[in-house]
């Protein structure tokens, strides 16, 4: 296999990477922001229960956050496989994105 087709070869599984990734970041986001509004519906509860409840809402929301995050580099990424832009300029979201196993 000479240089350029390894290369092609290497884009496509990174590209592939890339919209497994996005899959599941965006269902990711989706229970958390479903678990955001959960934690808020009206019940009998109490102060600790509010609290409790505030928490979890409160984390549910930073994980959503940090996915949409995440999401925004995939997709930059994946704008730069499309452009074609070098693949030079696209390692540090290549590094950042490496524990994708």
């Amino acid at each position: 296999m000479d240089f350029m087709s390894s290369l092609a070869a290497n884009i496509k599984l990174f590209k592939q990477r890339l919209v497994d990734k996005e899959r599941e970041l965006l269902a990711d986001m989706a229970c958390f922001q479903g678990e955001a509004r959960v934690s808020g519906e009206a019940e009998v509860r109490d102060y600790n229960d509010d609290a409790t409840s505030s928490q979890g809402a409160s984390e549910s929301l930073q994980e959503d956050s940090l996915a949409s995050q995440t999401l925004t580099q995939v997709h930059d990424a994946l704008l730069r496989i499309e452009d074609s832009t070098p693949m030079a300029s696209a390692r540090p979201a290549a590094a950042r994105l490496t524990p994708l196993a």
